[in-house]
């Protein structure tokens, strides 16, 4: 999975060349894909609901694949002290 994020507002205030004062909050949107692989194992008694005396047998299933995925969030990075951050972020 890979994913790209885009503040939607400015990080800060530039007060020279190499510093900025950052702000509280930044909030943010981000999207991304990629590849997710998944196995299932289904094991137990199953009723055939197409035969016409509905008998009841036992089986298991696999199925294991890669799938396309993909998603979209926002959140917002909170400042909470002079050098840590928290982020919010929902998907």
């Amino acid at each position: 999975m890979a994913s790209s994020r885009f503040a939607l507002t400015p990080r800060g205030r530039q007060i020279s060349t190499y510093a900025w004062i950052p702000r509280t909050a930044v909030p943010y949107a981000c999207a991304g894909g990629g590849l997710l692989y998944y196995q299932l194992n289904q094991s137990g008694d199953f009723i055939d609901a197409l035969s016409p005396n509905r008998s009841i047998f036992h089986d298991t299933f696999v199925s294991t694949r890669w799938t396309p995925a993909a998603h979209v969030c926002g959140g917002v990075d909170l400042r909470v002290m002079r050098q840590a951050y928290a982020t919010v972020d929902a998907r």
